[in-house]
């Protein structure tokens, strides 16, 4: 019986954006997934500051797949409550194929761990040479070499077209606290910018 194939995908989301819908769309409907476990950070250690508190970035995540017949759990992992992809699998997903969704950039630092996960969709947003000191391609082709699957590859990109590119949290939190607001049709959904506003929290640098 095939396995049922659940998206996973965690980050800080401070706020999320237009790139965060895309590839979690993207990979929902290229692996005719009904469900996806979306995991913020949280953690605080080493200075990190999130501009906007865990529960209100949730509602922002959630608004994201408004209309669409998907099943969401959202996890907090925070300092005291570390949350990772192999715990989620284990405890939550055990007969279950479990797809990350993430962006090239996060992908080289797990490349140790790759062997470990089931199966990984790449943005292409931040795909250039100057991540990886190669294109994407070759370092993409050379993982799914050392981690090889029997019948496809283990990991793929997803392109999600130019206009995305530069879509980023940072970018959104800069424009937003220069009130630039019109500049952000192209980087947050009109329920995220109109959470982003009436909240305050990113009404400073």
């Amino acid at each position: 019986m095939a396995r049922d194939n659940v998206v996973f995908m965690r980050g800080s989301f401070d706020p999320p954006t237009l790139g965060h819908q895309a590839l979690l769309l993207a990979v929902l409907e290229k692996f005719d997934s009904r469900e996806c476990i979306l995991i913020i950070n949280d953690y605080k250690g080493h200075g990190k500051r999130f501009r906007a508190p865990s529960s209100v970035r949730e509602r922002m995540l959630r608004t994201l797949l408004i209309g669409n017949e998907v099943k969401i759990k959202v996890l907090v992992a925070t300092d005291t409550n570390r949350i990772d992809y192999n715990q989620v699998k284990a405890k939550m997903y055990p007969k279950s194929c479990l797809i990350m969704a993430t962006g090239y950039d996060v992908l080289i630092p797990w490349r140790k761990y790759i062997g470990y996960i089931d199966k990984i969709c790449v943005a292409d947003r931040e795909c250039d040479e100057s991540v990886a000191g190669e294109p994407p391609s070759k370092f993409i082709a050379d993982i799914n070499a050392d981690f090889p699957l029997p019948n496809e590859d283990r990991v793929e990109l997803v392109h999600l077209g130019p206009e995305l590119h530069s879509c980023s949290s940072s970018l959104a939190r800069e424009k937003l606290a220069a009130k630039k607001y019109e500049e952000l049709s192209n980087v947050l959904t009109p329920e995220v910018l109109q959470m982003c506003q009436e909240s305050k929290y990113y009404d400073k640098g």
